[in-house]
């Protein structure tokens, strides 16, 4: 196709996409600046070529390497070296507790440094997957890394003054997750930092055929006429064809500014690169005269959008409430230049009218007519009548009130907190809020909010009352009301209601392992939870997925899944989880999938935070037949081959492993009957049981599915969970005078050992006693003691053989005692 002949195709996509863009650029941003065609004419393909070279010399840059901070750091030298005084490297914990490093440079503004241009691309590589395969990464990611690093330099040498900040950051751990811009995109968001366009980098040095001389711009929605003026930018001030790719893409550094919110363009080169994520990814692919092309497309863009006058801050508008006057507001501009403001406005059906000229912060708008929806743009203006890019807001002149929008309820202690949006009119006077036990009655007002009060928190409720209905609606001075909001159910956080089974594995009539009908794992786990109180909730059958106000008035919860099903039921749930936890609730998890847990940014959280996951490692031929107890108190479990099928030799497959972050507790270490080098056994000795304390609440999250194990042992396990460690009792019993510990199994003496151990311990009641040692396979070496036995002080001696008389090999050994219902295990460590 003929360059001129897809310019003019092009051109109408952009066209396409600034119809329905949220703001406008000025006609002044198209124009030919001097100071920019000075830093595009600077943009030297050796200089490119020489960072992209520089990078590789470093090799794999993958974030397991042990080069991280060597390469962030030359990274920062180099920005420091150009002449940007404000760099920092801004250090976080990765997966696997591996440090890593956000690389970040400031050019500061003239006149409004607290808006910012970011350009952004990340560092790390990868090949073929594996972080251990050689991988320089020059396109994927140096050229990116090299748009950063020459756009700094030819803007330090120019000597450019942008009007506000320009921020580069070189991003960490894009390739396993895009971490380290997750993290700069949330901590922006909760700043609430401006900023007026984040351009992203990523693969821009790959160009094999003279004829395809394009340059690939990802649009994102929100931000349509970012990329149309991305577009023009690159027609003028490069020799590249710009081309839109593909809308709202997720799978680079750009996307979680997007996310939170943020404008984005995406930069990338057209042809796919065959050296993609392989060790050829080389600089002697790369093409330099191409990708300083792509930087001049972007550093035109950055400028420009740095040089324009600030866009109008805070602009809000009030409907009069009389049908056809709508008051506009806004906030004072910092930028130096701001002489005045033009206001734009208009219906569907009527043409623009203005600009109205404003020297204040406030306009009234008269004449509208009754129930339409108006555009209302607001430009800011210098002395010479050039105008910032526009702000737009939407609003329609009423008679009466609109009704509340996101009306919302918040379970608290012993309360629930009701908020709602402010309304948008002048002559509102307040809000009327009604309150019904039942969902098919409005009830009677609860309480009267004055006009200026968006929340009201109801002290007058309880655990015992069920589920509280609330409706909403708002007035007017006139005495006009708008309409109800929809009803809001909910109740307090009061923990006091016993157990709450969650139930997530999804019913199966079929045959094999993981296929479970609701009958079979309903009474699996009523049993399992004994005398305790408890109340199921059937993920599978409810309508929506449980919220705090379901769970918040029980004191423990039990969340199963058995099953291979894939869902991010946990992540989309994730916030009620954690503040159910920060309330002092408990949480046993039984979950098959707890990668799943880690979906999403919110999930991610959740994960590390409140259940002590740093990360999750699946296999699907992984094997489990133990749950080998890693802490004191906690009884072995092992899969019940009578619930697999028989060729699965008594353990199931598709096993997870979780790494634990600093300072959670491993409970449970894998166990099998396979050695360590088999594909079975790859997993052996590696957490598949945590707890983390999160405030006053606990967490107990097990990778392996309680269903399928003996029946008595996870009976002793669950009992153990909920009564010892999350302190549940039953109806009449006094938590305070029953032991938390009905064993007592002193270490063994001396210990390493050689060739014998004395174990001591004690019983509080008399009874069948057994004493075991076990391998860390999970399998019985010997039995010390099995007898009755009265209360009080006993011991037995282990000589270090098993049940033949054969001295057993150097190694860990579990010992375990058991009486009743009770057992507690112990580690010993045999030398020879």
């Amino acid at each position: 196709m003929r360059k001129t002949v897809l310019s003019a195709l092009l051109l109408l996509v952009g066209i396409a996409l600034c119809a329905d863009a949220t703001d406008v650029f000025p006609s002044s941003a198209m124009e030919t600046r001097a100071s920019v065609m000075q830093l595009t004419q600077a943009i030297a393909p050796d200089s490119v070529l020489a960072h992209i070279q520089a990078l590789e010399a470093f090799q794999t840059r993958y974030m397991y390497a042990t080069n991280n901070l060597a390469v962030a750091s030359w990274i920062r030298n180099e920005f420091e070296r150009f002449g940007l005084t404000d760099t920092e490297l801004q250090d976080f914990t990765g997966p696997l507790s591996m440090e890593q490093y956000n690389v970040i440079a400031t050019l500061p503004g003239t006149d409004t440094p607290d808006e910012y241009v970011v350009l952004g691309a990340h560092y790390d590589c990868i090949a073929s997957g594996d972080p251990y395969v050689f991988a320089p990464g020059a396109n994927d990611n140096a050229s990116g890394v090299a748009a950063l690093l020459e756009i700094a330099r030819v803007m330090a040498t120019t000597g450019f003054q942008p009007k506000c900040s320009i921020r580069f950051i070189a991003f960490a751990a894009e390739e396993h997750g895009m971490y380290g811009s997750w993290l700069y995109a949330r901590q922006a968001r909760e700043q609430n930092l401006i900023l007026r366009l984040m351009i992203n980098h990523d693969m821009i040095g790959y160009s094999n055929d003279p004829d395809l001389w394009l340059l690939g711009i990802k649009p994102y929605s929100g931000a349509e006429n970012h990329s149309v003026l991305a577009f023009q930018q690159t027609q003028q001030y490069s020799t590249l064809e710009p081309f839109f790719g593909e809308l709202d893409f997720t799978a680079s550094d750009g996307y979680p500014f997007w996310a939170k919110g943020y404008p984005v363009v995406y930069f990338h080169e057209y042809e796919a690169d065959p050296h993609y994520h392989t060790p050829q990814d080389t600089s002697d692919q790369i093409n330099p005269v191409y990708c300083a092309e792509a930087i001049r497309a972007s550093v035109a863009t950055a400028a420009e959008l740095s040089l324009l006058l600030s866009v109008p801050r805070d602009f809000s508008l009030m409907d009069a409430g009389d049908g056809q006057q709508i008051d506009l507001s806004w906030s004072a501009s910092t930028d130096p230049d701001v002489a005045a403001y033009h206001l734009y406005y208009h219906s569907q059906a009527s043409p623009v009218f203005g600009p109205v000229v404003e020297t204040g912060t406030s306009c009234v708008v008269a004449g509208l007519s009754l129930g339409v929806e108006y555009t209302f743009e607001l430009a800011a203006v210098d002395s010479l009548g050039n105008e910032s890019y526009r702000a737009i807001i939407s609003g329609t002149p009423y008679l009466i009130p609109q009704t509340p929008a996101n009306f919302s309820e918040t379970p608290v202690p012993n309360a629930i907190v009701l908020a709602w949006d402010a309304n948008q009119e002048s002559d509102l006077a307040g809000y009327t809020l009604h309150r019904s036990n039942s969902a098919d009655l409005l009830g009677s007002p609860v309480h009267n909010a004055p006009s200026q009060s968006t929340s009201y928190v109801d002290y007058d409720v309880s655990s015992q009352a069920g589920y509280y209905y609330y409706t909403l609606r708002a007035t007017d001075q006139d005495g006009n009301s708008s309409a109800f909001t929809s009803t809001l159910s909910s109740r307090p956080v009061t923990l006091d209601s016993g157990v709450l089974i969650v139930d997530e594995t999804q019913n199966s009539q079929g045959q094999g392992l993981y296929n479970i009908s609701d009958a079979a794992c309903d009474s699996c786990y009523a049993m399992l939870l004994g005398d305790l109180a408890s109340s199921q909730f059937d993920v599978e059958a409810a309508a929506s997925l449980p919220r705090l106000a379901d769970l918040g008035v029980f004191s423990s919860i039990l969340w199963h899944s058995n099953d291979m099903a894939i869902n991010t039921y946990l992540a989309d749930v994730s916030a009620s989880l954690k503040a159910y936890l920060s309330y002092g609730g408990n949480i046993l998890f039984s979950v098959m999938q707890p990668a799943s847990i880690l979906d999403g940014e919110s999930g991610i959280g959740f994960a590390t935070g409140c259940l002590g996951i740093e990360s999750v490692n699946f296999r699907p031929i992984a094997s489990l037949k133990y749950a080998i107890p890693e802490s004191d108190g906690w009884p072995l479990v092992q899969v019940d081959s009578l619930k697999v099928p028989a060729y699965f030799n008594g353990h199931v497959n598709r096993m997870s492993v979780m790494q634990p972050v600093d300072g959670a507790q491993i409970l449970y270490a894998l166990g099998s009957d396979y050695a360590n080098d088999q594909q079975q056994g790859q997993f052996n000795g590696q957490p598949v049981g945590l707890r983390q304390d999160y405030g006053p609440g606990t967490s107990v999250t097990l990778s392996f599915p309680l269903y399928y194990m003996v029946t008595s042992q996870t009976y002793e396990l669950v009992q153990h969970v909920l009564r010892d460690v999350f302190g549940e009792t039953t109806a009449g019993e006094d938590p305070l005078q029953r032991p938390s510990v009905s064993l007592s199994l002193d270490q063994n003496r001396p210990n390493p050992f050689n060739p014998s151990t004395l174990i001591a311990y004690s019983l509080p009641s008399a009874g069948r006693v057994r004493l075991e040692v076990y391998n860390l396979r999970g399998q019985l070496v010997n039995t010390l003691v099995d007898t009755d036995q009265l209360a009080g002080q006993h011991s037995a001696v282990w000589d270090g053989t098993d049940a033949s008389g054969r001295s057993a090999a150097s190694g860990l050994y579990l010992y375990r005692l058991s009486c009743g219902n009770q057992a507690v295990t112990r580690k010993m460590l045999l030398i020879k």
